[in-house]
């Protein structure tokens, strides 16, 4: 067998519609085997079939179809990084052949995935305290001057909460309101730039998304201008902004994942099991370590890929364009090594033999003269003594022999 050769660019906007694969359910004793910790009830969203031939699936490789500017394409290889956000995964905009196992499809459900927004204000120059890297404000209950309307299409929608359960009017104002411009991020010190990055978060994320930009900013300013240093500097108007819609984003909808009530950590470690020999994935939401941030999503990129290196590798090395080239150099690694083997056993013989001749030579000493035993040293001079690995010698120091009656020193020198 061979490795497929792909020859294709990177193509950004194209939208992944389908992703056909072979599934055999390998590795599945170990997920079973994980999930037998759970209660009964997660136990049987959780169970993975024992090693079968999944129904659809394909016999070999995966094939990636995907559509850009309405026309459809479709891409054959090996293996795939599913790198997708866990927000259009849970709503199934990418449709899997055959369908992903229960245990992934449970762990997908376990796991939300919520919406964090940012704004992010580019001034001419630093009017806040130069030495805070980070400050907050608890926003008031009804400050319409800093408060973003609320849209009442969105009241009911989305993640938004329903006004039909909020009991209190001032329940309702408060959770739409609590997140909204609640924290701000100086980068003037490590950035060397006056950019204040301003958080959003919880219903006032999902709200910022509907409102003009324009308004934003004004509002944004305003709450600026109240919790400005005491040094009352004036206020600049941003030179730049921008605004994030990660919800209203259809590659994404939503920034991060979190834990539901009901899930644990596993349901990451879940997330980040392969499906049968050619799904992969990554992505912030299969990092139990380091979720909802980009060193999290950067390192499960290097471990998916290790992953494909250890599974593919020795098939991609035979089938390279610079397979005698590689041969070579194994090949004579493996000389090398060997020579190396020898030459060590060579030294090591020499050692016990002369070790067995200075022990004759004072066993028949003691017998004849009585003489006190004093201490000799072997020297080791060449590479090859520099490779003896000998219990009885520290590199760089000398094998010291103990009660050896001769005062000479013993030369081994090797070329």
């Amino acid at each position: 067998a061979s490795l497929k050769r792909v020859s294709h660019s990177i193509r950004f906007g194209a939208k992944v519609e389908r992703i056909e694969y072979t599934c055999d359910d390998e590795g599945s004793e170990e997920k079973d085997s994980k999930n037998q910790t759970m209660s009964n009830e997660k136990e049987t969203t959780r169970f993975i079939p024992h090693k079968q031939k999944v129904q659809g699936s394909r016999e070999k490789g995966v094939r990636v179809q995907f559509t850009t500017a309405g026309e459809s394409s479709h891409i054959d290889a090996d293996a795939v990084i599913v790198t997708i956000p866990l927000g259009p995964l849970k709503k199934g905009d990418i449709s899997f052949c055959p369908i992903l196992p229960s245990w992934k499809l449970g762990a997908m459900d376990r796991l939300g995935f919520g919406n964090l927004n940012k704004v992010v204000l580019a001034f001419p120059y630093v009017f806040w305290d130069e030495n805070e890297d980070i400050f907050g404000r608890i926003v008031p209950l009804d400050d319409t001057e800093t408060s973003l309307p609320i849209r009442k299409d969105d009241i009911g929608n989305g993640n938004t909460l329903n006004e039909e359960k909020a009991h209190d009017r001032k329940l309702l104002l408060r959770s739409l309101h609590r997140g909204e411009f609640y924290l701000f991020w100086a980068l003037n010190r490590c950035q060397k730039c006056p950019i204040v990055i301003v958080l959003m978060a919880g219903e006032a994320a999902n709200n910022v998304e509907c409102a003009p930009e324009e308004e934003v900013i004004t509002k944004l300013m305003k709450v600026m201008s109240k919790i400005a240093t005491e040094d009352k500097k004036p206020i600049p108007w941003p030179i730049q902004a921008a605004i994030t819609r990660w919800r209203a984003d259809s590659f994404s909808g939503g920034s991060y994942s979190y834990i539901k009530v009901g899930g644990t950590g596993e349901d990451y470690d879940l997330m980040a099991e392969p499906v049968g020999n050619s799904v992969f994935f990554a992505g912030e939401g299969t990092s139990r370590e380091h979720p909802a941030t980009t060193g999290g999503a950067f390192l499960s990129g290097l471990r998916e890929a290790s992953k494909i290196a250890c599974r593919y590798g020795r098939l991609a090395q035979k089938t390279s364009k610079t397979s005698n080239e590689c041969q070579r150099i194994t090949t004579e690694w493996h000389k090398t090594g060997s020579a190396i083997r020898k030459r060590r056993k060579r030294v090591a013989r020499e050692i016990r033999r002369r070790q067995r001749k200075m022990r004759e030579e004072q066993s028949y000493d003691n017998e004849t003269n009585g003489q006190e035993n004093v201490e000799e040293s072997i020297h080791f001079n060449g590479p090859a003594a520099q490779m003896v690995m000998s219990p009885f010698q520290q590199p760089g120091k000398p094998l010291h022999a103990a009660n050896v009656i001769s005062n000479r020193s013993i030369t081994l020198e090797s070329k």
